[in-house]
């Protein structure tokens, strides 16, 4: 039986921690926008249609559609998000669901500004989807630098690393199982972080799928010259002697 997954883009924010005069995601490297580099990380042939969610006020998406379009190889659709990421989310799972969607199938949820994904972290994201072993997944990576629990700028003491994982995107979770998980953030009037601690905080396991450490998030401006260097493929090589 095959497995329906579909991807949802989240470029509802504003960036505000960036400090430029527009959202991070349209930012360029080279003549592309971190939108369009983030989309065309998710070309997959086991991925269905695409929706992106976007502000409701967003200047740019205008002319960035050709580009999207062309970055992605199914049909995109787009919708507006919410005040919070999570309302973003919810509103981009309704579009999938009126667009055909069943809670029985997936949402593959990666964030606009994750230029950087390699397609063996999504292909080994897609393949724990594919093995029915659970209902939500994500990617991370192990903690290994040493932690530190500070107040005032002052170390109060450092925190073990133990069991300890950095989440990142894309997160997938059956629709049903996370339309479910957001009610339970609304009927308890919870504040989460991501999709998977919706599902936690329901008690919903989640699983790990171990991924690389160049899937960044471009969150401030010393971000960017680091991910230009990946997109221009300087890694490559090193990955290789990896």
């Amino acid at each position: 039986m095959k497995t329906t997954i579909y991807p949802l883009i989240v470029a509802a924010g504003t960036g505000s921690r960036f400090g430029t005069n527009r959202p991070k995601q349209y930012l360029k490297i080279g003549t592309k926008s971190i939108l369009a580099h983030s989309i065309s990380r998710l070309n997959h042939p086991d991925l269905d249609a695409l929706t992106v969610v976007i502000a409701h006020d967003d200047a740019y998406i205008q002319n960035e559609m050709l580009d999207i379009q062309s970055s992605f190889d199914q049909t995109v659709y787009y919708t507006t998000g919410g005040d919070e990421r999570w309302q973003s989310v919810m509103n981009g799972l309704n579009k999938i669901c009126a667009e055909g969607g069943q809670d029985n199938d997936w949402v593959l949820i990666h964030d606009a500004a994750r230029p950087c994904l390699p397609y063996a972290d999504l292909d080994r994201l897609i393949h724990k989807i594919k093995s029915n072993q659970c209902n939500a997944a994500i990617l991370a990576t192990a903690v290994v630098d040493t932690l530190k629990f500070a107040k005032d700028n002052h170390i109060s003491h450092t925190v073990s690393r133990d069991d300890l994982w950095q989440a990142l995107t894309p997160q997938a979770f059956k629709i049903g199982v996370l339309k479910s998980a957001f009610e339970f953030v609304i009927t308890n009037r919870l504040q989460i972080t991501d999709e998977a601690s919706a599902c936690e905080a329901m008690g919903e396991s989640v699983a790990i799928v171990p991924a690389s450490r160049m899937n960044i998030k471009l969150t401030y401006p010393d971000d960017l010259p680091l991910m230009e260097k990946i997109l221009s493929g300087l890694f490559d090589e090193l990955v290789k002697l990896s």
